[in-house]
């Protein structure tokens, strides 16, 4: 029973091997992309959030207009940050079968 076992647990990660390396992939992939755009949202969200905040203080716009833009800047600023969240879940998913392969 025990040589089953381990001829078993030899066989499943000869099967994952492919998968975890796939999973690195993705994970650094996801990385690049994550961290390029993230540049570009959080730009996005710095200008959003400094037009609200000056055109309320100069009157140019009533302060509910200013709280949606000021909402509009806090969920673009966001958006990098849930998928940081996902690559941080897919490095989780890949060190495990990594550590589960080399165990």
């Amino acid at each position: 029973m025990r040589i089953m076992r381990s001829v078993l647990r030899f066989m499943v990660k000869v099967v994952l091997f492919p998968v975890a390396g796939a999973a690195v992939i993705l994970k650094w992939a996801g990385m690049f992309v994550v961290s390029c755009s993230a540049w570009i949202f959080r730009i996005l969200a710095m200008v959003f959030f400094l037009t609200a905040v000056l055109s309320g203080l100069m009157g140019l716009e009533e302060w509910p207009a200013v709280g949606r833009m000021l909402a509009g800047a806090f969920v673009i600023f966001l958006v990098p940050c849930v998928g940081e969240t996902i690559v941080a879940v897919m490095e989780l998913v890949s060190s495990t079968l990594v550590t589960f392969i080399l165990s």
